[in-house]
């Protein structure tokens, strides 16, 4: 589906799944790019608590490193694995390649850098 590079350029007929041209996520990039800040889901809390260090702000009252904003919703599976499926997982990394292209920049550029996560996935892994 591509959702995150339609959403990110304007192209009516941009994403095409696994035919989905380069270019857009070069787009989706050069407008990404134009954010002060990325932040990443993954390590939500970490990354608000640095944006109000950079901003001179105060993190809102309750609000902690143990918050369920920072605990992962799937554990340490693999997706493959969650999926249980390989013909499924393989047909939905190809069809969305240039989406996780995307989302793995993404992750590069974000204000805190998240702990490695064992779901990271990569078209052909």
């Amino acid at each position: 589906d591509n959702y995150a590079l339609r959403s990110f350029t304007s192209y009516e007929g941009c994403c095409q799944g696994e035919k989905t041209d380069q270019k857009y996520v070069e787009v989706a990039k050069s407008h990404l790019k134009r954010f002060t800040f990325i932040l990443d889901l993954e390590c939500l809390l970490e990354s608000i608590a640095r944006l109000c260090e950079i901003l001179n702000l105060k993190m809102p009252n309750g609000t902690t490193h143990h918050n369920s904003w920072s605990k992962s919703k799937t554990g340490d599976y693999a997706f493959r694995d969650r999926l249980k499926n390989d013909t499924l997982y393989d047909y939905l990394v190809k069809r969305n390649a240039k989406d996780i292209q995307l989302y793995n920049w993404a992750k590069e550029q974000s204000l805190v850098k998240c702990r490695p996560h064992s779901d990271k996935i990569l078209p052909g892994q």
